[in-house]
C-alpha cells in the first residue's frame, strides 16, 4: 500500500479525509479524486488528516492549498492535523504551514 484516502462524515457539516501513505505524484490522482468527493459533499468544515501520511512532495502541497483556495471561495473552512515532521517539513519550508490553518485532532463528531 503506497496510498489510501478515508473519507469520513461527521456530525455538524464536518468531513474528515485521512490521507494515509505516500502523497506525491503518483498517488496524485487518488488523491485528487479524494479530495474532490470531500469537496462535492459540501462540508462547512473540512479537515484534512495527514498524520499517517509518511511521506509528501510538492505534488501533495498543491493539492492542499488548491482544496484550500476551493473550500474559502466557498465560504468554508479547511483545517490541517499536522502530519509526522518529515511531512510538515514541507509545509514550513514553504512558509505554508503560516497560511494554513492546522488543529491537533479530527473533530469528535466525525463518524468512522
Amino acid at each position: 500500500m503506497n496510498f489510501e484516502a478515508v473519507l469520513r462524515r461527521g456530525a455538524n457539516e464536518t468531513a474528515v479525509l485521512v490521507f494515509i501513505g505516500v502523497l506525491d505524484l503518483a498517488s496524485a490522482p487518488d488523491a485528487e479524486a479524494a479530495l474532490s468527493e470531500a469537496v462535492d459533499l459540501h462540508p462547512r468544515h473540512l479537515v484534512i488528516d495527514l498524520s499517517e501520511v509518511s511521506f509528501m512532495d510538492s505534488t501533495g502541497l498543491r493539492l492542499i492549498v488548491a482544496a484550500d483556495a476551493e473550500t474559502r471561495k466557498n465560504g468554508r473552512t479547511l483545517d490541517l492535523i499536522r502530519g509526522p515532521d518529515r511531512v510538515h517539513r514541507v509545509f514550513r519550508m514553504t512558509l505554508m504551514d503560516q497560511r494554513l490553518s492546522f488543529i491537533e485532532s479530527a473533530p469528535d463528531d466525525a463518524d468512522p
